[in-house]
C-alpha cells in the first residue's frame, strides 16, 4: 500500500522561516497594535481658530472590528462615540459631538491577516480646543496655599500654581482648622482658606467665584485634558468693584497725594502701595546701616581709650 506523497510546498512545524518572512511577521505584529485606532491628517490652518470651541470637518482612517462586518457604518459610529469627551491629538481638542458621517470607500480593505476592516470616513465634529495664550474663565472650586483649582464650563479642570499667582497683589488667608473647638467643635468646616486682595481683603473671584486666567500649559493624561493657568497682575477680574478703565487725571501716579482714594483704579492703588512699601523699606535699610556705622565708631573709640589706659 502506497502512502500519500508529501507536498513539496507544505512546511513542517520545525522548519525555520526565511529572513524576509520573519520581517513580514514583525511588521504585521506592529500593525496589529493599532487595531481599532483612528488616524487623521493634520488640520488645515483655516480650521484652527482662536476660539476655544470649534466646529470642524475632518477625515479619519478607522479600523472597524469584524463584529460590524455587516454594518460598517454602525461600527464607524461606535468608534466615533468612543472618542467623545476625549482629547484627540489629530483634531487638536476634546471631541464634544459628531454628526454627518460619510463613508468614503465603497469597499473596505482587510490588510494581511488582520480581521479589522480599514475604511476612510468623513464627519463633522464640535471640538473644545484651548490653546496656550488664550484667556478663559473658570469657577473656583478649591483654594490652597500652593494652587487654585478651577472648573471650566462646569466640566473641564484647570489649575493655577502658586508661582503663576502675583503674590504682591494677592495673599492666601487660611480658614478655620477642622475640628477646632474655637470654630464649632466637631463640626466639619469646608472652607480651607482663600486668596484675598492684599489691599481690600476682598476674596479672589468675588461672590461669584469666577476667575479670569491665561492658559500657560496643557496637561494630557489618559486622553483627558486639563489646563495650567496663570494670572496677570494687571488683569481685571470678573465681579470687581473697581472700574476697568483707568481714571483720567492730570497728575502722574507718583504725584497723587492720596493714591488709595475710593476713585483710584486697583492698578494705581497697587502700584502706589508697592512704591510706598519700597520707600519705607529703603529708609529702614539706611537707618540700620547708619546705626551699624555708629556702633562700629563707638567700638573703635572704646578700644583706643583702653589702649591709652594700658600704655
Amino acid at each position: 500500500m502506497m502512502g500519500h506523497p508529501t507536498s513539496p510546498h507544505k512546511k513542517r512545524k520545525n522548519d525555520f522561516s526565511s529572513p524576509s518572512e520573519s520581517s513580514k511577521k514583525k511588521h504585521r505584529k506592529e500593525k496589529s497594535k493599532d487595531k481599532g485606532k483612528a488616524k487623521a491628517p493634520p488640520l488645515p490652518e483655516e480650521q484652527v481658530s482662536n476660539t476655544e470651541f470649534r466646529s470642524i470637518r475632518s477625515s479619519l482612517t478607522l479600523s472597524i472590528p469584524p463584529v460590524f462586518a455587516r454594518d460598517v457604518r454602525q461600527g464607524a459610529l461606535e468608534l466615533l462615540d468612543s472618542m467623545i469627551m476625549r482629547y484627540i491629538p489629530a483634531l487638536e481638542g476634546v471631541v464634544l459631538a459628531h454628526s454627518n458621517l460619510r463613508i468614503l470607500n465603497n469597499i473596505s480593505r482587510i490588510v494581511a491577516d488582520s480581521p479589522y476592516l480599514v475604511c476612510n470616513v468623513e464627519f463633522e465634529a464640535t471640538v473644545w480646543g484651548p490653546r496656550i495664550g488664550m484667556t478663559l474663565e473658570g469657577k473656583i472650586n478649591l483654594c490652597s496655599s500652593d494652587h487654585i483649582s478651577l472648573l471650566i464650563h462646569r466640566t473641564f479642570n484647570a489649575s493655577i500654581p502658586r508661582h503663576h499667582i502675583p503674590t504682591n497683589d494677592w495673599q492666601f488667608e487660611y480658614g478655620p482648622a477642622e475640628n477646632d473647638p474655637e470654630f464649632g467643635g466637631d463640626e466639619q468646616v469646608d472652607d480651607g482658606g482663600k486668596w484675598v486682595d492684599a489691599q481690600t481683603r476682598e476674596p479672589l473671584g468675588g461672590s461669584s467665584k469666577v476667575l479670569r486666567f491665561t492658559v500657560v500649559g496643557l496637561t494630557l493624561a489618559n486622553e483627558m485634558l486639563s489646563l495650567v493657568g496663570g494670572m496677570d497682575e494687571n488683569e481685571e477680574q470678573p465681579g470687581s468693584t473697581y472700574p476697568s478703565v483707568p481714571v483720567e487725571t492730570d497728575l502722574a501716579v507718583d504725584q497723587v497725594e492720596h493714591p488709595l482714594e475710593e476713585h483710584a483704579p486697583i492698578q494705581v492703588k497697587r502700584k502706589a502701595k508697592r512704591k510706598e512699601d519700597g520707600t519705607r523699606e529703603k529708609k529702614k535699610t539706611q537707618k540700620r546701616e547708619s546705626e551699624k556705622v555708629e556702633s562700629e565708631k563707638k567700638q573703635e573709640k572704646k578700644e583706643e581709650e583702653k589702649k591709652a589706659e594700658d600704655s
